[in-house]
């Protein structure tokens, strides 16, 4: 069910920032779902989304699962049902191969073990785990667009 929020939760993202949703003060504009200035954010009892410009790391995010360096993140969203989980998404202009390397270092460096990786096309998912948590990286680049990145994180609530 924690999956279901957050993958719906970062899709709602995509369609509220694709819909141009944004306005200099904070406006309700469906049940759960106001804007202000260039984030919109939905929030109900246990998921709460954020997309857009000024989109935060969550709070509950993994300290030791850092944004990449030369990014810009562009959805957030968090959830406490079932557990806790978060997701972050990003873009940078850096490459694919760039970004999935750096990530594999950095979080082998942090204690995080790889258990799966895929690669195809330019683009590559891997999953890590530590300890009772998961986190799945997907990495994106189309031919001449930014390298998008997804992480989607599973831990305990109670940390």
């Amino acid at each position: 069910m924690k999956a279901t929020h957050l993958v719906g939760g970062a899709a709602l993202g995509l369609i509220l920032t694709g819909a141009g949703c944004s306005s200099p003060v904070s406006v309700p504009i469906a049940p759960g779902v106001t804007t202000n200035g260039n984030t919109t954010t939905y929030q109900n009892d246990n998921t709460t989304v954020n997309v857009g410009q000024g989109t935060q790391i969550p709070s509950n995010f993994p300290t030791d699962v850092p944004q990449y360096k030369n990014s810009t993140v562009t959805e957030a969203a968090v959830t406490n049902e079932n557990g806790a989980g978060a997701t972050l998404g990003f873009t940078t202009p850096d490459a694919a191969t760039d970004v999935s390397s750096w990530y594999d270092t950095t979080l082998k460096a942090a204690g995080w073990t790889s258990t799966s990786n895929y690669n195809a096309s330019g683009s590559s998912s891997a999953l890590y785990t530590k300890g009772t948590e998961t986190l799945d990286v997907t990495i994106t680049a189309a031919n001449g667009e930014p390298t998008n990145g997804l992480l989607i994180w599973q831990g305990d609530s109670s940390k």
